[in-house]
């Protein structure tokens, strides 16, 4: 009873994410987030693009991965860091420790927090502290856009709260300090999960739906997370 005291509470403050405007460090971050937090804030020029991006949007379509050997690396290796999170209120931040596309996000310690270690269902836990902690998974990626300022990027993701899939724009500074924003259409749900199963007489693939992202210059786009980094 506790759980689903403590999730429904989530997800109706997520419900707000939409149509409320927008306004943190972990703690436990690996090696690498260290070395990436270190050596951003050193960086005072625009560096050249990361060398690990993923394709091309134009290039893949809605493309379709059987295994996930298949799916070319979702993360670039310059993105793993903590993330301090402004915007939903209920989010405190997040931490992207490998380019699988895993990030572990935290919640404000206002909200109450309860394990969930029911699989398939996406990880949810308390720390030692008491804070809630859920597995947020970016399943696949595709290169929009670089400006002399951001990368856009599109990506496929899961989480509890979104457990089939929702596609979202990914703004993200190029240098530090900087900005991290994801934006989704309003009508992407309605249009269906951004994530299905694809099949063929020898295997089943999954499909991401990149054309459910919003472009950066769409009118209708709503910022659901806005977070910053050093």
């Amino acid at each position: 009873m506790k759980l689903q005291f403590s999730l429904f509470y989530v997800v109706c403050v997520a419900v707000g994410v939409a149509t409320s405007p927008t306004s943190v460090p972990a703690a436990s971050v690996s090696l690498k987030t260290k070395k990436n937090n270190k050596k951003s804030k050193s960086k005072k020029s625009k560096s050249a693009p990361a060398s690990d991006l993923p394709p091309k949007c134009e290039d893949v379509g809605d493309p379709v991965y059987s295994g996930a050997a298949a799916v070319p690396q979702v993360t670039p290796s310059e993105f793993l860091r903590n993330y301090t999170a402004s915007f939903p209120a209920f989010l405190e931040g997040y931490e992207i420790s490998d380019t699988s596309g895993a990030a572990d996000v935290r919640l404000q310690s206002s909200v109450p927090c309860s394990p969930n270690n029911a699989f398939p269902a996406s990880a949810v836990w308390c720390t030692t502290e008491g804070q809630q902690k859920f597995r947020a998974t970016i399943h696949g990626t595709c290169l929009h856009d670089i400006t002399d300022d951001y990368y856009y990027m599109k990506g496929a993701m899961t989480s509890f709260l979104n457990p089939t899939g929702v596609c979202r724009l990914l703004r993200v500074s190029r240098t530090a300090p900087g900005t991290w924003n994801e934006y989704e259409t309003p009508g992407m749900k309605a249009a269906g999960n951004a994530i299905e199963w694809a099949y063929d007489d020898e295997h089943a693939g999954m499909r991401f739906k990149f054309s459910l992202c919003p472009d950066p210059e769409d009118g209708d786009k709503v910022e659901v997370v806005a977070a910053s980094f050093e």
